[in-house]
């Protein structure tokens, strides 16, 4: 089986999303903030978005 379409090293491919330079930071930094929070009352972090 073949996936002619496929996104894996496609030429076909989109341009990958552009978001400000500091989002990811920002993100991961509340991640690992969650993370190591020895209080926190949830114990599931959702992470979601394109």
């Amino acid at each position: 089986h073949i996936a002619i379409g496929a996104f894996h090293n496609s030429a076909e491919r989109y341009d990958p999303p552009k978001c400000h330079p500091n989002t990811r930071v920002a993100v991961v930094q509340d991640i690992i903030d969650w993370i190591e929070d020895g209080q926190k009352t949830t114990f599931v972090k959702w992470l979601y978005g394109a």
